[in-house]
């Protein structure tokens, strides 16, 4: 059988090391607006108006959400504290702070993203046609992203890109009895058009999995 608690995991490691945009470890700055730098391009690294941006380095180091950007300034939803830029800081934009793992309970806060996840076991079926052979299971990983209403598609297409690319068709999910859990080929993962929940924007994505077992009859 498939260890289904493994498998989500798994899973969830993979999801957080999702990277959307960063500045890396740089020279950075903040007034009470936001972030700015004097060199590199905000624009550049990938960030865009409606992403949640994680902050390190910096007295406020709370994620909070950009409202305005160009190249060297970033406006975002919350009152920062001044500071004089300085290295060793950097933004980055990851998945949503608030995740929403099943069947944990989590506050969510308003002006913020979010993340929910479901993990489908699917269907089974026999991959050989001996006596014993081995089964084939066909999981789903379904992620609901939550945005910001009002600030456009850009952010929410590119936040499902990059989850995207960390489950491209044929990746392989190392699993402790030394299997794997695979991305299907077959439907590769996607995600659907914009829905709206209470105004809030949401991009569902989903995973198409698959992994064999040995048959233990």
């Amino acid at each position: 059988m498939m260890n289904t608690s493994e498998a989500v995991s798994v899973l969830r490691e993979r999801l957080l090391a999702t990277v959307v945009a960063t500045t890396g470890v740089t020279t950075l700055g903040s007034n009470l607006n936001g972030f700015v730098r004097l060199d590199g391009s905000f624009l550049a690294d990938g960030f865009r108006v409606g992403m949640e941006v994680q902050p390190s380095g910096f007295v406020d180091n709370e994620p909070t959400v950009i409202e305005w950007l160009d190249d060297t300034t970033m406006v975002v939803s919350t009152e920062l504290t001044a500071e004089v830029a300085a290295a060793g800081r950097s933004l980055t934009v990851g998945i949503p702070s608030i995740r929403s793992w099943d069947n944990i309970e989590v506050d969510l806060v308003e002006g913020l993203w979010h993340v929910e996840e479901d993990f489908i076991p699917g269907p089974k079926s026999k991959a050989t046609l001996s006596m014993r052979g081995q089964i084939h299971h066909q999981p789903m990983y379904v992620l609901r992203l939550y945005g910001i209403a009002g600030t456009g598609v850009d952010a929410l297409y590119r936040v499902g890109d990059a989850i995207l690319s960390q489950f491209a068709p044929g990746s392989a999910l190392p699993m402790s009895d030394g299997s794997a859990l695979r991305v299907s080929t077959e439907m590769a993962p996607f995600y659907g058009q914009i829905t709206y929940y209470e105004n809030q924007p949401v991009l569902t994505i989903t995973i198409p999995l698959w992994k064999r077992t040995h048959n233990p009859i």
